[in-house]
């Protein structure tokens, strides 16, 4: 999450230039674009190959068209976050001026802490005054930082929200969390994160049709119980379980939203072996739905194909683990569309979102 110490490091200038860096090279994308939407394929390429030729031609450039917009838009919004930022700065400077001149101490986190000396006084009353005065000389900064803050949070989400989905698929980042999301989650106890990870796990399984399903929020880190991590070459932030049915997350990252991602992945695979499940009858009931005694179970959600089912099915009998062979494990099939699931579910998780799942959960 943003803090007082980030906060600190901003300047509008910074941002500006990126934004003008950035215009610089998608003025270089958009004249690439137009140099390859005036290339003229060959008279000497006939039938299949001409057609082929011209079909790539024409989805590289709207490709290469949608990308530019979007940057385009993204750096018209960091040149609207150049003047707020510089505005935030200014503020920042002046309550850092103001908590020395009043000896006090702003922390990266943005906590005030009194480091004036130690005073002598003539009465217990004017000992007293002294104490109420400097509470309310504290209470006045924290609520100048805290206005600070919600000023950032806003440039940081009008940034997160402009930023475009990217042409080039893995061009860009992926599973932003939306920062006031980020913050809300900050404020949150250890309960009240399990009590939401709960409920938005069994929304997501119900929503896939998965019914036989427990959410275990344990130490990842330590299973046997001696006080250490079992394997520090591993962090395991969480698993779906096919033997007990199970999503198990791990309780040492409830502190970090990005485990709201690691819910819907690991949730998502689950739903891959309800799918493979239901695409893939016994004998006898594969009969019966033929005779229309019963019903086909199978009704994959938007965007996922019987070819897809199969592939993942494939790909659950020859599964790459992690650790003997990463890129192997990163790019098959049921960890790409996991990955996407668990990223976009996090991206799409606004502030209102958040607000009714611990309404829900409680």
């Amino acid at each position: 999450m943003t803090t007082w110490g980030d906060v600190k490091q901003w300047r509008g200038e910074a941002v500006g230039a990126a934004g003008e860096q950035l215009r610089s090279d998608v003025s270089k994308l958009e004249r690439a674009a137009d140099e390859v939407r005036a290339r003229v394929v060959p008279g000497s390429w006939l039938g299949l190959a001409s057609v082929f030729a011209r079909a790539r031609q024409r989805r590289l450039v709207e490709t290469m068209d949608t990308h530019v917009a979007g940057a385009r838009a993204f750096a018209t919004a960091m040149f609207a976050a150049e003047g707020r930022v510089s505005g935030i700065h200014e503020v920042v400077v002046e309550v850092e001026h103001d908590a020395r001149a009043q000896e006090f101490e702003i922390g990266t986190d943005g906590s005030v802490t009194d480091v004036a000396g130690s005073r002598t006084f003539d009465s217990p009353r004017a000992a007293d005054a002294y104490s109420q005065r400097r509470v309310v000389e504290r209470d006045a900064l924290v609520a100048r930082i805290e206005s600070v803050l919600d000023k950032a949070y806003e440039v940081d989400s009008s940034l997160v929200q402009a930023r475009p989905d990217d042409a080039f698929n893995d061009a860009g980042p992926h599973g932003v969390v939306d920062p006031e999301v980020e913050r809300d989650w900050s404020t949150m106890s250890d309960d009240e994160r399990r009590a939401d990870l709960e409920h938005m796990a069994r929304e997501l399984a119900d929503k896939y049709g998965v019914d036989d399903f427990d959410v275990i929020i344990e130490d990842l880190e330590d299973r046997d119980g001696k006080g250490g991590d079992d394997d520090p070459s591993l962090d395991y932030h969480g698993y779906w379980s096919e033997d007990d049915k199970g999503l198990h997350l791990d309780s040492n990252e409830l502190a970090d939203p990005d485990l709201i991602n690691t819910m819907a992945h690991e949730v998502r695979h689950a739903a891959q072996h309800e799918m493979i499940r239901d695409a893939n009858p016994g004998v006898i009931d594969q009969a019966l739905i033929d005779a229309g005694i019963k019903d086909d179970p199978f009704h994959p959600p938007p965007g996922v194909t019987a070819d897809d089912v199969q592939d993942w099915k494939d790909n659950f009998d020859d599964y790459h683990s992690p650790e003997d062979d990463f890129d192997a494990y990163h790019d098959q099939p049921v960890e790409a569309d996991a990955r996407d699931s668990g990223e976009q579910y996090l991206e799409d998780l606004d502030p209102d979102d958040l607000d009714r799942e611990r309404e829900g959960a409680r």
